[in-house]
């Protein structure tokens, strides 16, 4: 559960104004509360679908960016430079330390 809610929050934390004037948002809004829940049961449902009844941190990093790919609205700068949502997330992935 902490993992789950750890990515979620990143994806706020990029939505999230600064007063730096030369920092730019990459997000315009992060993903909800909800993208959480459906996270946990996308994971719940990819580890039942593997014949196990425990998720993984391996679950919900294969899981993430199909979850979560809608869920975020990329800022007009971050479109302008062309970021893509699956590199975004991915990038999350990979920064987010799992237990």
């Amino acid at each position: 559960h902490r993992y789950i809610l750890s990515l979620v929050r990143a994806t706020r934390m990029l939505a999230e104004r600064t007063d730096n004037p030369n920092a730019r948002r990459q997000l315009n809004f992060g993903a909800s509360p909800r993208a959480s829940l459906a996270l946990f049961q996308a994971g719940r449902a990819l580890a039942w679908l593997r014949g196990r009844d425990y998720v993984s941190p391996d679950d919900i990093r294969e899981i993430a960016p199909d979850c979560l790919r809608h869920r975020i609205l990329l800022s007009l700068s971050a479109r302008l430079n062309k970021l893509d949502r699956d590199a975004l997330i991915q990038g999350l992935i990979d920064k987010v330390p799992a237990p």
